[in-house]
């Protein structure tokens, strides 16, 4: 009986080593994703576009583009994130390959701006990943149009030049933009495409912020809460504190960011819900 009971406790051990050892593959296998949407609105907005081709001696042409896009804010770790954008490019398999243009064309001689307006479908929604919690928005373009245009002029245009018996005309230059009052220091699009990141750390957000200020010396271009906030223009601000996605009810566009917090490029005009820092885009 002593014997029979030293053999069973030895099986019963091999055997809970076996249990352990399936447990454990499971653990370090693919993490456990569930996605849940909460909420699917169709939204517009309007983009302020300029060319300037003052300089130029053929038309200037300039295509803008939205397509599928998606974005993971909360807990969810980096080295999971490409797992769950997958998952969710998957849930929403349909549309992942949906894309919107317009082409825009700037007479030689000209300096143009235009007003796009798109349309797009926002849907938001959570993420759990091994037990972490997060949220999602999902981008799918719908339609764009052209609602306006209109030439703004070249500062270099004068009236023709006097004759040999009127006095010289003094040319008055004009006087800067709203934009340009707010924000005086620029940036060129160039800079702006490299800022392009998405989501990312606070401590990458803060040095890609870092190189933005070093652009706007003396802290010019700083603005207070209640601000308008022109369309093309780059801004260092948090939209708010507490809600992540906050930013997705501005037309702004995410450069680098962390939640509502980071550097984003303005598509129409608002009030600034917080303090901030402005840069204007120029080409």
């Amino acid at each position: 009986m002593q014997k029979f009971s030293a053999a069973h406790r030895i099986v019963l051990t091999v055997f809970i080593l076996l249990l352990n050892g399936c447990s454990n593959n499971n653990t370090s296998g693919s993490p456990d994703v569930q996605v849940n949407e909460v909420s699917n609105n169709t939204t517009s907005y309007d983009e302020t576009i300029h060319i300037n081709n003052c300089g130029g001696k053929a038309e200037s042409e300039q295509i803008k583009e939205r397509s599928f896009s998606s974005n993971i804010e909360g807990g969810i770790e980096v080295g999971v994130q490409q797992v769950v954008q997958g998952i969710i490019s998957a849930k929403y398999s349909q549309a992942r390959n949906t894309s919107v243009s317009h082409k825009l064309v700037a007479p030689a001689g000209t300096n143009m701006e235009f007003l796009l307006r798109w349309q797009e479908e926002v849907h938001a929604g959570n993420v759990v990943v091994n037990g972490s919690t997060g949220t999602y928005t999902v981008k799918i373009p719908i339609a764009v149009e052209q609602v306006s245009s209109q030439d703004l002029g070249c500062s270099g245009n004068v009236p023709n030049p006097p004759s040999a018996t009127q006095a010289p005309i003094n040319t008055i230059p004009p006087s800067p933009s709203y934009a340009e009052k707010l924000c005086p220091h620029a940036i060129t699009q160039n800079e702006v495409n490299s800022f392009n990141i998405g989501v990312a750390d606070v401590s990458t957000v803060q040095s890609y912020i870092n190189r933005f200020d070093d652009g706007r010396p003396n802290d010019g271009g700083a603005f207070l809460q209640g601000t308008r906030i022109p369309a093309g223009v780059v801004i260092a601000t948090n939209f708010d504190k507490v809600n992540p996605n906050k930013w997705l009810d501005y037309p702004v566009i995410a450069l680098v960011n962390s939640g509502s917090w980071g550097l984003f490029q303005s598509t129409g005009d608002f009030t600034a819900p917080n303090d901030g820092a402005c840069r204007v885009i120029i080409p």
